[in-house]
């Protein structure tokens, strides 16, 4: 191969390493520390009495900032709950709102929580579930798990220099996302860029193998 065209595959690569999210471990830094984890839930159980209380959490439909509000009102009515059953059937949303009922579920007083896939548990909804500590899917779950996406608005003028704004703006949000879900599955960055990438729906075996759910419930 000569060294012209070397020098070339070499500049393609440059290029695409620019956009493409950075294989980089970056432990997510707005969980609780296990002394804030362990203040949080000893005083929970100090104000239970020893009552067991269970909630469930449904999450449905389009994620956005409104379901998002509504959640978090909800989990602060219910944090003396000892089991949080996190019910999710949703083919995705906004991740920022995801983000933020995520966060939510893992702050709360609950030692026990338990995400039930229902039909759909997609894009947004996957973040969603894997704030819980037990994942299970149904038999028929479709799963879908990819990069972030989004649009230009036909109303402004996007340019070059705009186009390669937002390119390295959903690179960052990738790279954010992709290092929630290794720090939640335990699973390799490369493995969950790779699946991430690919656009496709993915196999129940394959989410147990990445650890993205935990068991399949019976038929």
């Amino acid at each position: 191969m000569s060294e012209e065209i070397l020098q070339r595959l070499a500049a393609v690569e440059s290029q695409l390493a620019e956009i493409m999210p950075a294989l980089e471990r970056h432990p997510y830094r707005q969980y609780p520390a296990s002394w804030i984890r362990d203040r949080i839930e000893n005083r929970a159980t100090e104000r239970r009495g020893g009552r067991t209380e269970h909630f469930d959490l449904h999450i449905a439909g389009e994620i956005d900032d409104r379901l998002a509000n509504r959640v978090l009102d909800e989990l602060h009515d219910n944090w003396l709950a000892t089991t949080v059953n996190v019910h999710v059937d949703s083919r995705g949303g906004d991740y920022n709102a995801a983000k933020r009922i995520h966060r939510a579920v893992l702050w709360h007083a609950a030692p026990s929580k338990v995400a039930m896939l229902g039909k759909s548990c997609m894009s947004a909804g996957v973040i969603v579930a894997l704030a819980a500590d037990r994942r299970i899917a149904s038999p028929n779950t479709t799963l879908l798990f990819h990069g972030v996406g989004g649009r230009p608005d036909h109303s402004e003028h996007w340019s070059v220099a705009r186009h390669l704004i937002e390119i390295r703006r959903l690179r960052e949000i990738d790279v954010e996302m992709l290092n929630i879900v290794a720090d939640r599955t335990g699973a390799d960055l490369a493995a969950l860029a790779a699946e991430s990438s690919n656009e496709d729906y993915m196999e129940l075996d394959r989410a147990l193998q990445l650890g993205f759910i935990h068991e399949v419930a019976p038929a």
